[in-house]
């Protein structure tokens, strides 16, 4: 049994060998209904991991890999919590670590009923479907997530269900969906946040003893939905204006002044189809324009268009 190092969140889980889990609830006839129903509904919420003095105890716990320890600080903090995701979300992780997936739905379950939140605990339950070997009901539970998370400005703060759905739509090959959650990953958390090549593996390779059909045709309904162009109002000039700036500004042959001309104005245009460029200049240039690349995304992100 190994240790993966998650490259999102720097926790360490416990994994092992995946056996192929038959789906249950979430695949049937109707699964691509089921999967692009609106199940969930978010909720405002202010507080974070760091809002409180005793979550350091239960996330210190985790990240010693003290999972029993973890499960009943996690457990006496949701009597006094009972709405707050995180909390649930932490328990559950005790469990996965220890791959008791049961308990881990259970508690997921029990915090999807009472929490403001519920994305973080819909993501998660994702990740417990995919580890118990069903990546049906995995989608299922990403697409529950993501669903949520287009409603929220910014489009929430984790990236686990774009990050997920863009492996399984690579291994499926829809290159261009591939290419807008991974683009909606660096959105959410520039950086390039990524999961191990051991991780991939194990998700993609789920891929192939899954029922493809199904996936498909719930991943066409999500590019559909939620990545195909809108339509715009008004004249077409920024459409043509835009992939002209994202190609001088990633053109490395071309002067710098010109490059940073093209780079302000995608800041000041506010179109999201300029943050992945734009992460990739930050990530591989050198010199002062990566500085210009992320000064303008944090502009685009702000603007929220």
């Amino acid at each position: 049994m190994k240790i993966i190092d998650w490259l999102f969140g720097g926790k360490k889980i416990q994994t092992g060998k995946i056996q192929r889990r038959h789906p249950t609830k979430s695949v049937g006839q109707d699964y691509v209904t089921k999967c692009m129903a609106e199940n969930y509904g978010e909720q405002d919420e202010l507080r974070r991991w760091n809002s409180d003095p005793v979550f350091r105890r239960v996330l210190d716990l985790l990240n010693a890999g003290q999972n029993v320890k973890a499960r009943n600080e996690a457990e006496a903090l949701a009597q006094k919590f009972p709405d707050f995701a995180d909390v649930y979300v932490w328990w559950a992780k005790a469990f996965l670590s220890d791959r008791n997936y049961p308990e881990a739905r259970r508690v997921l379950r029990d915090g999807l009923s009472k929490s403001k939140q519920k994305y973080p605990l819909l993501n998660l339950m994702g990740e417990v479907e995919w580890k118990s070997g069903s990546l049906e009901e995995a989608v299922y539970w990403w697409i529950q997530g993501l669903i949520c998370q287009q409603t929220r400005r910014g489009f929430g703060e984790e990236v686990g269900a774009y990050l997920y759905l863009y492996h399984v739509a690579d291994a499926l090959g829809f290159s261009t969906l591939a290419t807008q959650l991974c683009e909606r990953v660096d959105f959410i958390r520039p950086g390039r946040i990524r999961l191990s090549s051991e991780a991939i593996n194990s998700l993609t390779g789920l891929v192939g003893a899954s029922d493809k059909a199904q996936i498909r045709k719930v991943l066409q309904m999500v590019e559909k939905k939620y990545f195909a162009p809108k339509p715009q109002t008004g004249s077409s000039k920024q459409d043509d204006e835009i992939p002209a700036l994202i190609r001088i500004a990633q053109d490395s042959s071309a002067g710098y002044d010109a490059r940073g001309k093209a780079i302000q104005r995608l800041a000041e245009v506010g179109d999201s189809r300029a943050i992945g460029p734009l992460m990739q200049i930050y990530n591989t240039e050198l010199h002062l324009i990566r500085l210009d690349a992320k000064d303008a995304v944090d502009k685009i992100r702000a603007s929220g268009r």
